[in-house]
C-alpha cells in the first residue's frame, strides 16, 4: 500500500471537502476558459484597408477632449523653434503651445520626433506668469512623480523617450481656459559628407508597422501595463510597446496656402568661415547675413509641421576642412569633439564586380510619392550596374518575393526584366521587413563577388531593435546600404541599420533628389572602402564610439573624448584599396565649444545601446546608462524629465480628462491604417475549449462524489 501525505489523505477521504474542493477547481477553471474565450475573439476584419486613422472629425493642429458630452476641442495654438549652429553642435529650442478651450482640467498626451543624434536635457513648463523647471531622474521614479502629481491636481510635465527619434510629452492638468506652454531643449551634432555640412528638423512621423503575434488586451496588457499608451498600435510580441509609438495623425494641407500644425523657424548659423551656398531643401527660406553668421527663416513665415525642415551649407573650396577640433572645460572633466575628413585613396582603376542585392519596401506606408521615388531609385541603380556584376531584387510588404531564386548576371536582357518586374511594383500590405531582409543576407555569391545589399524603404517599422540584432548576426562579409525614402522616413532605424551593416545611409526626400543622391551612394558602392581602421590620440581616454566604422568616400570620422591636454596629436590609419595608410593631424584645442560633454555622454550612451544589441547583459547597461543620464541630465531610456509646480491648481473634486494631440501626415502620404498583424486568437480558442472541456469534467465528477455519497 502506498503512503500517503497524512493531510493529504484526510482531506481526500472526507466527501464534503472534496466536493468544496472541485467546486473551487470549477470557479477556477470557468473563469479562465472563459476569460480565454472572450479575450481571444478579434472583431470582423474586412481585407487590408488603408484609410486615415484619426478621428474623422479632428482637423490638424487641434486637440480633442472626450467626455461625457462628446468630443469638445482643445488648441493646439502654435509650435516654434529656434536653432542655434556653431561649429558642429546645434542647440535647439522646441516651444508648443496649448490652450483648454473647454470647461474641463484636461490632460494632453502627443508623441513627437526628434533628430535621432539628439540629447534632451531641458524641459520647462510656462503657464501664465509661472515657470516649472524639470530635471532628470530615472524613468519609473520619474513616471510616479508625475501621476502623483496629476492625482494632486498639481500642473506636471512629463517627457520620456520612446526611441532615440521618438519622445512622449504628457502635460496634467491644464485648468479650464487656460494656455500651456511646454520648451523642450536639446542638442544635436551637425553632419558632415560630401563636402556639406547639414542639419535635420524632423517635423512629423510616418506611422510604423508593428509586426508580431497580437498580444491578449486584456491579460497581458494588464500584466505589462507600463508599455500601455495611448496610441492607435496594438501590442505584439515584438513590439510589447506599440500603442506609445503610433500617434494619431491628422491630413496634410491640400494645398501650400493651408498651413497644418504651424511652426515657427528661426535659425543662428555661425559658421566661423565664408560659405559658398546655404540652401535649404524642403522650405523656400529667406537668409540674412551679418559678416560670417547667418540668420535663417521660411520665406512665408509659420510652415506645416508635414515634413523635415533640412538645412545645408558648404564652405569655399579651399577652406573644406580636413579636421576640425572643439573642446569643453566642465571644471570636473575637459572634453573633446573631433572631425576628422581621411584623405582621398587611389581608385582601383577599375570597379570592383560585385553581387548587389537590391531590396524595394512596397508597404502601405509607402503610397503616394514614396513608391514612385524609390521605384525611380532603383531603376537608376540598374542602370549603373557592370556586366560583371551579379544582382536581384526583392520587393516586400507582408510577403517577400524576388525577381529570381538566385542573383542574374547583369546582362542586357536581365536589366531589362528586372526594370520591367520594378515597373509592375505597387505599395500595399505590411511591412514584414525581417524575413526580406533575411533573404537578402542569404543570397548566394558563388564568384564569390564584393555582397552588397541596396535597402530601399522609409523604415517605418517598430521593431527596430529586433532587426538590428538580425543585421548584426548574419551580415558576414556584406555591408548593407540603406536609402530613406519619403518627406518623413526613420531616420533612426535607416542610420542604425547602416551601422550594423556597416554601410551608409542616404536620404530621398523628393523625386527631384533621385539622381544625385543616387549618384552619391553610387560613388560609396564604387569606391574603395577604408577598413580597419585605428585611432591613436594622446591626451584623450573614453573615446566613442569605440567601434571604429568602415569609412566611404566623403564620410567623416566624429569621435568624442574626455581629454587632459591642450596639445593633442591624433593619427588614423587603416586600410584602403588593399594598402595600408595614415593621417596625421595635430592641432591645438583652442576653439572652444559648448554642449561637447553632453554630446560626449549621449555617444557613449548610444555606444552602450548598441552592445545591448550584441547580447551584453540590460541590467548592467541600465546601471550604467541611468547614471550617465542623471550625471548629464539626458533623457535616455532609462531616465525621464519631469517637472512639476509644488502648488495644487485642480480642486480635488474636478475631474480631469484626457486627449492625444495629432501629428500631421508627412508630405506627399496617403494616410494609412495596416492590416492588424497574427494575433494569439486561435490558440487561444484552444486553450479556452480545453479549459471548458476540464470544466465540464469537473462538474461530471462532482456528481459521481455526490452520488456516492
Amino acid at each position: 500500500m502506498t503512503a500517503q501525505h497524512p493531510t493529504l489523505s484526510k482531506f481526500n477521504s472526507n466527501p464534503l471537502h472534496t466536493s468544496k474542493r472541485l467546486q473551487a477547481r470549477q470557479f477556477g477553471l470557468s473563469l479562465i476558459a472563459w476569460l480565454t474565450v472572450l479575450t481571444s475573439f478579434e472583431p470582423a476584419r474586412a481585407e487590408p484597408s488603408y484609410r486615415a486613422v484619426t478621428p474623422a472629425t479632428s482637423k490638424s493642429g487641434d486637440l480633442f477632449f472626450k467626455g461625457s458630452q462628446g468630443q469638445q476641442r482643445a488648441l493646439h495654438l502654435s509650435s516654434s523653434v529656434e536653432i542655434s549652429i556653431n561649429g558642429m553642435i546645434a542647440k535647439v529650442t522646441l516651444e508648443q503651445s496649448f490652450k483648454n478651450g473647454s470647461a474641463h482640467w484636461q490632460e494632453g498626451v502627443y508623441v513627437f520626433p526628434l533628430h535621432e543624434n539628439t540629447a534632451v536635457n531641458a524641459l520647462r513648463i510656462k503657464i501664465g506668469d509661472r515657470v516649472i523647471v524639470g530635471s532628470v531622474t530615472e524613468r519609473i521614479e520619474a513616471k510616479k512623480q508625475y501621476e502623483a502629481a496629476k492625482r494632486e491636481g498639481k500642473v506636471a510635465a512629463l517627457t520620456e523617450q520612446e526611441r532615440p527619434n521618438l519622445f512622449t510629452q504628457s502635460i496634467a492638468n491644464i485648468p479650464p481656459g487656460e494656455s500651456i506652454t511646454v520648451e523642450i531643449t536639446y542638442l544635436q551634432d551637425v553632419d558632415y559628407r560630401n563636402g556639406a555640412f547639414e542639419l535635420a528638423f524632423p517635423m512629423t512621423l510616418t506611422p510604423r508597422y508593428n509586426p508580431g503575434i497580437q498580444r491578449l488586451s486584456l491579460l497581458e496588457e494588464m500584466i505589462t501595463s507600463n508599455s500601455i499608451g495611448s496610441g492607435w498600435g496594438t501590442a505584439t510580441h515584438i513590439v510589447p510597446d506599440a500603442s506609445r509609438i503610433t500617434p494619431p495623425q491628422t491630413e496634410t494641407p491640400i494645398s501650400d496656402d493651408e498651413i497644418t500644425n504651424p511652426i515657427t523657424i528661426n535659425v543662428l548659423l555661425n559658421a566661423g568661415l565664408p560659405l559658398a551656398s546655404i540652401d535649404s531643401l524642403y522650405h523656400p527660406v529667406r537668409v540674412l547675413r551679418d559678416d560670417n553668421r547667418y540668420t535663417i527663416r521660411p520665406d512665408d513665415g509659420p510652415v506645416s509641421m508635414d515634413r523635415d525642415f533640412r538645412l545645408r551649407w558648404a564652405t569655399t573650396p579651399s577652406n573644406r576642412p580636413q579636421a576640425a577640433l572643439f573642446t569643453e572645460d566642465t571644471g570636473a572633466e575637459k572634453y573633446a569633439l573631433a572631425m576628422i575628413l581621411p584623405p582621398e585613396i587611389e581608385a582601383c582603376g577599375h570597379i570592383l564586380a560585385r553581387n548587389l542585392i537590391f531590396v524595394i519596401d512596397t508597404s502601405g506606408s509607402m503610397q503616394g510619392t514614396s513608391i514612385e521615388q524609390a521605384k525611380s531609385s532603383l531603376s537608376l541603380a540598374l542602370d549603373r550596374l557592370n556586366a560583371r556584376d551579379t544582382f536581384n531584387i526583392i520587393e516586400f510588404d507582408s510577403t517577400y518575393s524576388m525577381l529570381n531564386p538566385v542573383p542574374m548576371h547583369a546582362t542586357a536582357r536581365n536589366i531589362d526584366l528586372a526594370k520591367d518586374f520594378v515597373a509592375k511594383l505597387q505599395a500595399d500590405g505590411g511591412t514584414e521587413m525581417a524575413p526580406a531582409l533575411a533573404e537578402a543576407l542569404r543570397q548566394p555569391n558563388p564568384q564569390n563577388l564584393l555582397p552588397q545589399v541596396v535597402f530601399i524603404t522609409d523604415g517605418a517599422v517598430g521593431n527596430e531593435a529586433y532587426l538590428f540584432e538580425l543585421i548584426e548576426k548574419r551580415l558576414s562579409k556584406s555591408r548593407l546600404f540603406t536609402v530613406g525614402i519619403g518627406s518623413a522616413p526613420n531616420r533612426y532605424f535607416m542610420r542604425k541599420a547602416a551601422h550594423f551593416g556597416r554601410g551608409t545611409y542616404t536620404h530621398i526626400g523628393q523625386l527631384s533628389e533621385v539622381h544625385q543622391q543616387m549618384q552619391a551612394l553610387f560613388q560609396k558602392l564604387e569606391s574603395a572602402v577604408m577598413q580597419d581602421l585605428t585611432i591613436d590620440w594622446s591626451g584623450a581616454h573614453d573615446i566613442w564610439p569605440q567601434r571604429i566604422p568602415d569609412l566611404y568616400a566623403g564620410e567623416p570620422l566624429v569621435l568624442a573624448a574626455k581629454v587632459t591636454d591642450k596639445e593633442h596629436a591624433l593619427a588614423i590609419s587603416g586600410v584602403g584599396n588593399g594598402q595600408q595608410w595614415r593621417h596625421d593631424v595635430s592641432a591645438n584645442l583652442d576653439s572652444p565649444g559648448g554642449g561637447i560633454a553632453t554630446v560626449w555622454a549621449r555617444k557613449k550612451i548610444d555606444a552602450l545601446m548598441d552592445e545591448k544589441i550584441r547580447g551584453r547583459d540590460e541590467a548592467e547597461l541600465k546601471r550604467e546608462i541611468t547614471a550617465l543620464g542623471i550625471q548629464h541630465q539626458l533623457v535616455t531610456p532609462y531616465t525621464s524629465l519631469v517637472a512639476i509646480e509644488q502648488k495644487p491648481l485642480r480642486p480635488s473634486h474636478a475631474h480631469l480628462q484626457s486627449e492625444n494631440v495629432p501629428n500631421t501626415t508627412p508630405l506627399g502620404q496617403r494616410q494609412v491604417s495596416y492590416p492588424q498583424g497574427s494575433t494569439a486568437a486561435p490558440l487561444m480558442r484552444i486553450l479556452g475549449g480545453v479549459c471548458l472541456l476540464g470544466w465540464l469534467l469537473a462538474g461530471w465528477r462532482d456528481r459521481v462524489v455526490r452520488a456516492k455519497v
